[in-house]
């Protein structure tokens, strides 16, 4: 069992990362079965390992064929469904899944998109049926060697389109119960009634979080002290909180048929608490939705409860396998997210750690000797958890908390005999015995809000680290890693325990830190409609604009530090934000947070938390590693005013003894012509074109100046400007420029070795796609835009 499912896991692992993006696009059904015949002529046991294959390749193709077609993309579409999951309500937008209803899904209509509601006064409820005016579009993000995978993210949810309500008399609610969804509606009325029950304060959040999945009242500063404590898991509703509701029912019901023994009714008390834990952990995972956390709990669950009913025992592993055997055949591509490995991690570094099988079986001596005994096996197997886990999450989030193995010790003890279990009472108790279920949220309430004080005053210690930010963790430094953490919780004695993890740290932090940095390195991030770009020597890193601010949330948290933290920066020595615009500047808050040692320079003063600031003026410049870097423009007159706020952008050349580049900003024609009469303007290899390709820019004496052999535009894709404008483009090709979007070719990576010229080295739509990656443009590259054989 355990064999043929690690083989079963690999083979949809390499189906999802190594296949060609294009495979189900043809014939997927004979694909599939001829991977099913291969199975037959091996024998039942090859059968039951390819079935979850042939089921993923074919889950795979219907996703996929299940997208909105390009033609109807930008077009408003008449459109009937239901809301079938809680609406998401931020700073006056909701979002919400719309599955559309059957009879409307005509060739290249989706049937689920998710949907977003602009300044709308009326509220939307899930179970709710609409008919909307829709603008819809494929699923479609940023593409970036780290960060926020949107395509990956709405694949693994069968997302067919995006998109938004248009302003129409024909928008209108048919019905406040939508059939196939009242579970989304039973969840919504349960988050109701506990903000009703509930006082607005700094424990609502995080309570809807456990009771029933719905984590949008978490703002950015609840989920920092979160992870830099390392308990961000206890706000995902998994196998901890799924074994706890169990573990209680199973106590009330057996306790409940003892007392009907007791009353002379005739019951099997046993069989009533395996039945109710079973039925507790059902129920729990439903007001989660189904999460695969929750749904792998739960047939573990089952399986233990079977196995105990039949009165056999089998080896932990073989349940753990059994588990994700049935999760493959329930959602085939949940290993896609990291939440799927930090919930069989952290049952495997139990079964690693010796709790596999563990009972607690009654022992002689004193209650109270009993009870510490099975205390401190929690508290090491918590320990053990917490330091299993580090490999993953650096792995999985660039950082590792210090404060997580001494935050738990605390706070899951206090979750698993008091928040959880007044929290599963008070939601019964609603509709039940009212008069109960306000004192028992009022409890859980009060318990959580002191433990987030404390978890708060903790985040906020200057003695120690809190958490370590990480950059990249190469397959060797994870594997170190993972060796470390074994050791450190392997149960049997095992000498020289510290010496061995003493000896393994010089290897950790080799891998860790080697990063190696040609003489110059360019990364043009993918931030969609804005502009991010990072300079790389081997001693020196500056970033250029930090990419735009989001309605819910900005470029520099999402794309921009992880993709530093990607290229081992872990100091930024300069931050230049080339003007004020939000599509530029959005993300300089987040940079500045976690970079706040760094070197600021822009054209004016702005209002970020910046203690080293300059403005940045003509004439300044500065080398670093043989690279010079020099400001062109603005000069002092622009203290006066005279400049626009777009003419008024830094414009920032980077040369070396045999490459430069130009990063002009948002400039637009009077200072390109001042820049092209003040002779300072040399010839380049690369330049990012100004203000995105507007018709303002890009003048033919700027194109003609500059003479580049790469262009890139800094584009959203399909965006409302239309940028680039295509006489700006041909303008540039004209002069036998490479012209590249990054809308479609995602981010971009240059490269100058020693005396070599600057490369295109990496375009990640296109190098890194995967079968959720929408197509980029390859087909349509001249040879000279192509990247040329080096890698980062």
């Amino acid at each position: 069992m355990v064999t043929f499912t690690i083989l079963t896991s690999a083979a949809i692992f390499l189906l999802c990362f190594c296949a060609p993006a294009g495979l189900f696009s043809v014939f997927p059904e004979v694909l599939s079965l001829g991977v099913l015949l291969a199975g037959f002529y091996a024998g039942p046991r090859a059968v039951a390992l390819l079935l979850p294959v042939c089921l993923a390749i074919l889950s795979a193709a219907w996703v996929i064929e299940a997208r909105l077609v390009p033609e109807l993309q930008g077009h408003d579409l008449r459109l009937t469904g239901v809301v079938c999951d809680i609406p998401v309500l931020d700073r006056g937008v909701q979002r919400f899944l719309l599955v559309i209803d059957a009879e409307e899904r005509s060739p290249g209509i989706p049937g689920r998109a998710l949907v977003s509601w602009y300044q709308s006064k009326t509220i939307v409820r899930a179970g709710e049926r609409w008919h909307l005016t829709l603008r819809l579009k494929r699923p479609r993000g940023t593409s970036n060697p780290a960060g926020l995978d949107f395509e990956r993210w709405a694949f693994m949810r069968a997302l067919g389109a995006t998109g938004y309500v248009r302003r129409s008399v024909a928008n209108r609610r048919l019905s406040s119960a939508g059939a196939g969804c009242g579970l989304a509606a039973f969840r919504q009325h349960i988050a109701f009634e506990l903000e009703a029950a509930l006082p607005e304060g700094a424990a609502l959040g995080h309570l809807l979080a456990l009771a029933v999945g719905v984590r949008n009242r978490l703002d950015d500063n609840d989920w920092q002290v979160l992870r830099r404590t390392g308990t961000a898991h206890l706000m995902a509703i998994s196998g901890l909180h799924i074994g706890l509701a169990a573990g209680f029912v199973f106590i009330g019901g057996r306790q409940l048929g003892r007392w009907l023994l007791l009353a002379h009714i005739g019951c099997r008390p046993l069989v009533m608490a395996r039945a109710g834990a079973l039925a507790g952990a059902v129920i729990y995972s439903a007001l989660a939705g189904f999460s695969v956390p929750t749904v792998r709990a739960v047939v573990m669950t089952g399986t233990v409860i079977l196995l105990t009913g039949l009165r056999r025992t089998l080896p932990p592993s073989v349940i753990l396998a059994a588990a994700l055997y049935v999760i493959l055949w329930v959602e085939p591509f949940a290993m896609l997210g990291s939440g799927f490995w930090l919930s069989f991690g952290a049952v495997f570094v139990l079964m690693l750690s010796g709790f596999g099988g563990v009972h607690f079986v009654a022992e002689p001596g004193l209650r109270a000797v009993q009870a510490w005994r099975r205390f401190r096996q929690l508290l090491r197997a918590q320990l053990c958890i917490s330091i299993g886990l580090l490999p993953a999450t650096a792995v999985f989030f660039g950082q590792v908390s210090l404060l997580a193995p001494l935050a738990n010790l605390l706070v899951v003890p206090l979750f698993a005999v008091s928040i959880v279990p007044l929290l599963m009472i008070g939601v019964i108790a609603l509709n039940v015995a009212p008069a109960l279920a306000g004192p028992a949220l009022w409890l859980a309430d009060f318990i959580l809000a002191n433990l987030l004080s404390i978890l708060e005053g903790m985040n906020r210690w200057t003695l120690i680290p809190v958490a370590l930010d990480l950059p990249r963790v190469s397959g060797f430094a994870a594997g170190t890693c993972i060796i470390i953490a074994a050791v450190l919780i392997w149960p049997r004695p095992l000498p020289a325990r510290m010496r061995v993890v003493m000896l393994l740290l010089p290897m950790l932090a080799f891998g860790v830190t080697r990063h190696e940095v040609p003489a110059l390195r360019v990364i043009i991030m993918d931030v969609g409609q804005g502009l991010a770009i990072l300079l790389q020597t081997p001693g020196y890193a500056v970033l250029f604009d930090t990419g735009p601010r989001y309605r819910h949330g900005d470029a520099g948290r999402s794309i921009v530090i992880p993709v530093m933290r990607h290229f081992g920066v872990m100091q930024l020595d300069h931050l230049i934000v080339s003007h004020g615009d939000a599509d530029h500047v959005g993300g300089a808050r987040s940079v500045l947070g976690s970079y706040p040692d760094t070197g600021f320079l822009a054209p004016e003063r702005l209002e970020l938390p910046a203690e080293h600031f300059q403005l940045c003026r003509a004439g300044q410049n500065w080398q670093r590693d043989g690279v010079s870097f020099r400001i062109l423009h603005p000069g002092l007159e622009a203290e006066s005013g005279s400049w626009s706020e777009n003419d008024a952008s830094c414009v920032l050349l980077v040369q070396s003894a045999h490459v430069s580049l130009l990063l002009p900003g948002d400039i637009e024609r009077r200072a390109e012509r001042r820049l092209v009469a003040s002779g300072t303007l040399p010839a380049v290899d690369l330049v990012i074109a100004p203000h995105h390709g507007s018709r303002t820019s890009s003048t033919p004496a700027f194109v003609a100046a500059t003479r580049p052999d790469f262009v890139v535009f800094s584009v959203g894709h399909r965006n409302q400007w239309h940028f680039p404008a295509p006489e700006v483009r041909e303008r540039w090709s004209a002069g036998e420029a490479c012209t590249l979007t990054t809308s479609d070719s995602g981010a971009l990576v240059f490269e100058a070795h020693g005396e070599g010229p600057l490369r295109l080295v990496k375009r990640y739509r296109d190098d890194q796609a995967r079968i959720w990656t929408e197509a980029g443009s390859a087909g349509l590259l001249e040879r000279r835009c192509r990247p040329q054989g080096a890698t980062n």
